[in-house]
């Protein structure tokens, strides 16, 4: 059973990998840009 706890801990940890992500995705779409 998940207390509020560890179920905003999972959410952050959640979004924190969706954020990395969509900051890797947007730095290689630049990289693209700058070298096509």
């Amino acid at each position: 059973d998940l207390n509020g706890a560890d179920i905003l801990f999972e959410a952050l940890k959640t979004g924190v990998a969706a954020l990395a992500i969509l900051c890797m995705y947007k730095v290689c779409i630049e990289l693209i840009r700058k070298n096509g």
